[in-house]
């Protein structure tokens, strides 16, 4: 039909249907997404380009794309007029997957907390992002993220903290590594650890560490002379 029918005969549903049937075509997967792409070409509605654009992005994951999953979600997300918070977030968390770390540190970093300070995941994958930019976490780049994942949590009722806790204790963590190893600050180290077990105070080898980090350090043998 599409070979013998003239271009404006051609629906932007038409194409839609044709990468519905390419995507369940073993082989003919990749396909999908070049059909998708014409559907979003030739429809004019914003909501229905935005509708294919989130189906494209669907498909791209399903194909193990990230790269284009991610592309897909940001020129929805750009190009709808009133996104929503759970499309931001995807579109981070596609960046995020997909290792573009600038640009999933410049959605959860700054316009996801800006605009839903209220929210959890902002700073929480603001920090992830972080230690993904220093595996080695020499740097320090995540502390301040996750010093301000912290400040939110303080904030919140115990009932909400209670259902946040591994992610309090995963940033405490995070800095008394750094402040223990990295900065050899351990004063500044054992308060976060001091922290961990007022959350879970079963966390023997925590309380371990601390005493450990509260012994003097050793000095140097005299050498003889």
């Amino acid at each position: 039909f599409l070979a013998k029918a003239a271009a404006e005969e051609i629906l932007p549903t038409d194409y839609e249907e044709l990468a519905n049937i390419a995507a369940k075509t073993a082989g003919s997967e990749s396909e999908a997404l070049t059909y998708i792409q014409q559907a979003i070409d030739a429809d004019t509605a914003v909501a229905n380009k935005v509708k294919f654009i989130n189906k494209a992005a669907d498909l791209a994951k399903k194909l193990g794309d990230r790269e284009q999953e991610a592309r897909f979600l940001g020129v929805a997300y750009r190009l709808d007029p009133d996104p929503s918070q759970t499309a931001l977030y995807y579109w981070g968390m596609a960046n995020y997957q997909a290792k573009n770390l600038q640009q999933a540190d410049s959605i959860f970093c700054n316009v996801y907390q800006t605009k839903y300070p209220g929210e959890i995941y902002g700073y929480l994958w603001c920090a992830r992002t972080a230690v993904l930019k220093d595996t080695t976490l020499q740097q320090g780049v995540h502390i301040d993220p996750y010093k301000r994942l912290v400040s939110y949590t303080d904030t919140l009722p115990d009932s909400t903290r209670t259902k946040f806790k591994n992610f309090i204790i995963e940033s405490h963590t995070y800095i008394a590594q750094y402040y223990a190893n990295v900065a050899k600050q351990n004063d500044s180290a054992i308060a976060s650890l001091e922290k961990i077990l007022e959350i879970d105070p079963t966390k023997t080898e925590i309380a371990a560490v601390i005493e450990q980090l509260k012994k003097p350090a050793k000095q140097p043998a005299a050498s003889s002379t």
